[in-house]
């Protein structure tokens, strides 16, 4: 078994029926417990203390999951609990959450071994909690995004546990190692090489190709109009603004400027995305992120750096596709190229 979760919370419930504590020589140390049959779980409802110095919007949300394998439950030296899992590599696997488990099997397939590669490559994390804790991956988007039993035993998981089994043992590598299967949401029609947005040595098979098969993808062209007041707040709040309201705003190349009542200041279109998704979503009353043309909110308040923006009166519009880092395997490609008839096989090498 391998320690492949860590998910810190306030622990406010926590049934254990289906378990037995593990002995342990100090009562004082983590609190372990093992299924007592191979079918066993355990439920994990827990919720986060508030934090008065962050907004509500961004405060970590209640933990509501189920998980199999061996439980461990303790104290981070910092006063935190912690939760972490013991489980094997396909228990793992069936918990990922990284597409529908609606989308074609061949699109899930790629998608399982893109995850299973990734995360094989990125095992040994070197984090000062990694190393306190001494896991092997998170469950969040940092690593990879896990929910356990809520995957495997919810809407679509007998399709991608079918996907998990039918790929077992499926790995991309290069030069005899596992390879580095970046992969992203949504393009803006072409991927991009390693070098190019992570600034990191070029590898041969992390190349930009066009995509076009990922327009189904609600993040394939999106728009969010902002008034300037909502503008100025944002930025006053990532104190990067500190004078009047702003009355102006211009984009020149990847620059974008923004001046009002004698002050201008300029910084680049990736930085002020970057501040406007920590800080928009706490205004009041909640605004951001706004609403797709399905109803459904976009998952960030502006969702790539790939975008434009310009001023209509007192509104500034930001256009943009994709929603991503950009680089290696796009998803929703995935599921248009499987609708084309394309394998899994022939999906990977395509990007990868």
């Amino acid at each position: 078994m391998r320690r492949c979760l860590c998910i810190f919370a306030v622990l406010s419930a926590l049934p254990l029926a289906a378990l037995a504590p593990v002995p342990a020589a100090a009562q004082a140390g983590p609190i372990r417990f093992a299924p007592s049959s191979p079918d066993a779980w355990v439920r994990v409802d827990a919720r986060f203390r508030p934090n008065p110095d962050v907004c509500p919007a961004r405060q970590p949300q209640n933990l509501h999951a189920a998980y199999g394998g061996v439980l461990e439950i303790g104290r981070r030296s910092n006063g935190q609990l912690y939760l972490v899992t013991e489980l094997t590599f396909p228990e793992y696997l069936n918990g990922i959450a990284e597409v529908p488990g609606d989308w074609p099997m061949e699109a899930l397939k790629a998608q399982v071994v893109a995850a299973r590669t990734y995360a094989i490559s990125h095992m040994n994390p070197s984090t000062a909690v990694a190393r306190e804790l001494r896991y092997n991956l998170c469950a969040t988007d940092a690593c990879q995004v896990y929910r356990g039993l809520n995957v495997s035993k919810g809407p679509g998981g007998a399709a991608w546990t079918q996907a998990v089994a039918a790929t077992s043992g499926e790995v991309l590598e290069y030069q005899g190692n596992p390879a580095r299967t970046y992969y992203f949401s949504t393009s803006n029609g072409r991927t991009y090489s390693n070098q190019e947005i992570f600034s990191t040595a070029p590898l041969p098979y992390l190349k930009s190709v066009k995509e076009s098969d990922d327009v189904q993808s609600p993040l394939s062209n999106w728009s969010v109009r902002m008034p300037l007041a909502d503008l100025t707040e944002s930025l006053r709040l990532a104190k990067f603004w500190t004078g009047g309201p702003i009355e102006r705003v211009v984009q020149a190349n990847k620059t974008v400027t923004v001046s009002g009542a004698g002050q201008s200041r300029s910084l680049p279109m990736a930085d002020l995305r970057t501040k406007l998704n920590a800080q928009a979503v706490c205004l009041v009353p909640k605004r951001y992120p706004t609403n797709a043309p399905n109803g459904r909110p976009y998952p960030q308040t502006v969702p790539s750096e790939g975008a434009t923006v310009r001023q209509e009166g007192d509104q500034v519009v930001i256009n943009g596709r994709g929603w991503g880092h950009g680089v290696g395997m796009v998803q929703w490609g995935l599921k248009g190229k499987a609708e084309r008839g394309m394998s899994y096989r022939d999906m990977l090498a395509y990007y990868y």
